[in-house]
């Protein structure tokens, strides 16, 4: 059986350069690390606030930290005037927008159900079925944390939303 022999040209063997890959803008976060100890201002008096308030106040110090990073917030539950669907926040920054579910409690022995996370990463499939051209991201606040959250912490990283815990902006009682 004859042998074949290939003849490589001298140039072929130089290393041609990688092609470039598009550089895509990651759009601003704030770290899962955050806690209630990183308030600016100090924490906020709860005395006398229905507990509808307390959640509003939750709600705006939130939005204020995507403000703060440049991002659009509209405030979608109160914008309704009924349920959100989940949804407290819309953050939109470019073509990334950042769906946002606050939970506060100032009881002892509250627990984050998991149905809720369940509910809010429905919500935000939903939303992103709805909204093609946008980069849509999940965030889950609450003011607990430890094992009042554990198992919706884990359930949350698991379907791919970031859990802020134990940030909590108000004095404790």
């Amino acid at each position: 059986m004859p042998y074949l022999r290939t003849i490589i040209d001298k140039n072929q063997l130089e290393e041609k350069p990688a092609p470039i890959k598009p550089v895509i803008n990651v759009p601003p976060h704030i770290p899962t690390t955050y806690r209630y100890s990183d308030v600016k201002g100090g924490l906020l008096s709860t005395k006398n606030l229905t507990a509808s308030e307390k959640g509003e106040k939750y709600e705006d110090y939130v939005g204020s930290l995507y403000k703060e990073l440049n991002y659009h917030v509209i405030h979608e539950g109160r914008l309704k005037h009924r349920w959100d669907g989940s949804i407290d926040l819309i953050c939109q920054y470019e073509i990334y927008t950042t769906l946002v579910q606050c939970k506060y409690y100032d009881r002892p022995n509250a627990r984050i159900d998991v149905t809720d996370i369940y509910k809010f990463y429905g919500a935000v499939k939903y939303y992103s079925l709805k909204h093609l051209k946008e980069v849509v991201i999940g965030a889950f606040w609450t003011s607990l944390q430890g094992n009042s959250c554990a198992k919706a912490h884990d359930i949350a990283t698991d379907l791919g939303i970031f859990f802020y815990e134990g940030v909590f902006i108000y004095e404790r009682q």
